[in-house]
């Protein structure tokens, strides 16, 4: 029914800076298939499990929307104690995460979940299992034009980025006349006979204690994982492995990044904060202002800067994901030209470096004005590992 996507292609991208040291160096990974929406406003796109760059570039939507806490819980090696009591999950928190675990979680388990197959296996006398091609993901884009422009952007404003699971076993590529096309077959059969879309919901429901048990603030290092906290773990850690596969070397002469208080304790000195920095993924954005927005009371904005003087002749790189090179704008929830910085760089504050405060007005000349205290530090940044993984689809049992 959907054909399969094309691979690694080069499109005209939309970038702050003309200048030729913020020149994108990155290609597209998301080529999205256009499906007829519900409404004139509502736009579908399709990916698939089963195509690596699908596969890498859904993993760059999951960190720049939702999932960015659990990979780098992760990533730090740290557990669920020490996931911050304030962010545990609402029931629709838990539910709007239901689809990017079925994209992403073992392929083994979510075969397990098909508690309808053992029928149709029986039924059509066949030992073949799903394939990864059939378990796919739609995305659900709404715009409206108006007041509500992010700064920065000249992309209309997006207030919903709704991803929908799918299961179209149609997709599958089986040989004529083998175990797999009378499995195929049988699930196709189910599908049209499912009018009610039971086999979805199954799956769905699933995934949704999943999600909830994973994200529960426990001690995973004294009390043993369940066996959904489990699978949750291995799902979020496949997400870390693609996204390492998006880094490349990024353009970039400064970056900002607005941290909340929670994160950066007032006594924190300028190398704590660039320690701090080293051990996983962190988000940034070419535009300052972008940055403080998310700098609350207390908050430090951190501008980095390239330091080329100490490293010859590599100029304005850094090692990362510039989203807006990696996704199409369909698949950018927010246009927030934001670069992700891959773990391990080499994050330093000079011996000059000091924290300096300073203050904001928020929301002037309504009722809700008020003044924030905040904090600034300038940190030299320069490509430091390159542990990019080159993704091998044929050695991971998790594609099929």
């Amino acid at each position: 029914m959907y054909s399969k996507l094309p691979s690694l292609v080069s499109l005209n991208v939309d970038v702050l800076s003309t200048n030729r040291d913020d020149e994108p160096i990155n290609a597209m990974l998301l080529r999205p298939v256009s499906v007829k929406g519900e409404s004139d406003k509502t736009e579908w796109f399709r990916v698939r499990r089963d195509v690596k760059n699908d596969h890498i570039g859904m993993a760059v939507v999951a960190y720049t929307h939702q999932w960015d806490l659990e990979m780098v819980l992760r990533q730090r090696g740290l557990g669920q104690k020490e996931r911050p009591p304030k962010q545990q999950l609402s029931q629709d928190g838990v539910a709007s995460r239901r689809a990017m675990l079925l994209f992403f979680i073992p392929l083994q388990e979510l075969q397990t979940w098909c508690v309808w197959s053992k029928g149709i296996k029986q039924r059509y006398d066949t030992t073949a299992d799903l394939p990864a091609s059939i378990f796919q993901m739609e995305l659900a884009s709404t715009y409206y034009t108006g007041a509500a422009v992010i700064v920065g952007g000249a992309d209309a404003y997006r207030d919903k980025c709704e991803l929908n699971f799918v299961y179209n076993p149609s997709s599958w590529d089986a040989p004529v006349g083998s175990d797999a096309e009378k499995r195929k077959l049988g699930e196709v059969e189910m599908m049209q006979a499912d009018e009610d879309g039971v086999i979805t919901k199954i799956l769905l429901e699933k995934a949704h204690a999943t999600v909830a048990q994973g994200t529960l603030r426990y001690d995973n290092k004294i009390s043993p994982m369940s066996h959904s906290q489990s699978v949750f773990n291995d799902t979020v850690i496949r997400m870390n492995y693609a996204l390492h596969a998006a880094c490349e070397d990024v353009r970039a002469q400064k970056l900002y990044r607005g941290i909340d208080v929670r994160r950066v304790p007032v006594d924190s000195t300028p190398q704590e904060v660039a320690m701090a920095l080293r051990s996983s993924f962190f988000s940034t954005s070419r535009d300052q202002r972008i940055a403080q927005d998310f700098v609350g009371n207390n908050g430090i904005l951190v501008t980095f800067e390239q330091g080329s003087k100490l490293r010859g002749d590599v100029r304005h790189l850094v090692f990362g994901i510039d989203v807006n090179c990696t996704l199409p704008s369909e698949w950018r929830c927010f246009n927030e030209h934001e670069v992700v910085v891959a773990p391990g760089q080499m994050v330093v504050a000079g011996d000059d470096s000091k924290i300096e405060w300073k203050s904001k007005i928020v929301q002037p000349g309504t009722v809700s004005e008020t003044t924030v205290y905040y904090r600034t530090l300038t940190l030299s940044i320069m490509p430091g590992s390159r542990q990019s993984v080159e993704w091998k689809m044929g050695d991971d049992p998790h594609f099929g």
